[in-house]
């Protein structure tokens, strides 16, 4: 597994559901409190348990499991 963006932490809140997610929401996909992904939801799927987002930084679509990854909505700028 590769790393998208730095371990440093961002201003972040944990979402346990995809419910409070919209479109355009920057997230934070940790495992074991570790930043593995960053990026702008696209999509999600509830019946999946898993959301798109769009990476930042790459810009490439990635599908992030609920089952494997904790969300963590990023606050402010």
């Amino acid at each position: 597994m590769s790393l998208d963006v730095s371990a440093e932490h961002s201003r972040a809140t944990r979402v346990r559901s995809l419910a409070p997610l919209f479109r355009g929401d920057l997230v934070e996909a940790r495992v074991l409190d570790m930043v593995v992904h960053r990026g702008f939801v696209d999509d999600k799927a509830p019946g999946a348990r898993a959301l798109w987002i769009i990476c930042e930084g790459t810009g490439r679509r990635k599908l992030i499991p609920l089952d494997t990854f904790s969300i963590w909505l990023v606050l402010g700028p």
